[in-house]
């Protein structure tokens, strides 16, 4: 099981889901790419910056200081120890270099996944404007 490739009880598997084309090529694939968060920009919003491929990982990778919300698995004391922070509400953007500090902070080593664990339709949700956007499919504007 990858958490336990990690051998660290405090470990955080993040990463952003991989495209669904590189899911279905993921068997086939003797690479095995996997997306890799690799840096923070620090604009007039903080956010995780681009993700590149990490590949031929034979254990998940360890990053520290770089964590998505998009996929995040690990033990459940890890919410419980550091939650969202209650003293930024509504912060989207920066919410999660904020969680990255906090949870290193804390002791939590956070990882790239060596194998495909999660992926999404990126070209499809892209030509939805509903999905790009706020608004509630019943809004006419």
């Amino acid at each position: 099981d990858m958490f336990a490739l990690t051998r660290n009880e405090y470990a955080i598997l993040s990463t952003r889901p991989a495209d669904l084309d590189q899911l279905q090529r993921a068997d086939t694939d003797e690479m095995h790419e996997v997306p890799h968060l690799c840096s923070v920009a620090f604009t007039s919003n903080v956010r995780m910056g681009k993700s590149t491929a990490a590949r031929d990982l034979s254990k998940p990778k360890l990053t520290n200081g770089v964590w998505s919300a998009a996929m995040s698995f690990s033990k459940c004391h890890a919410e419980l120890k550091v939650p969202v922070d209650a003293n930024a509400p509504n912060v989207f953007d920066g919410d999660e270099f904020n969680r990255a500090v906090r949870f290193w902070t804390y002791g939590y080593d956070i990882f790239t996944p060596h194998r495909i664990a999660i992926a999404h339709d990126y070209r499809r949700s892209r030509n939805n404007t509903f999905a790009m956007g706020w608004r509630n499919k019943d809004d006419e504007s």
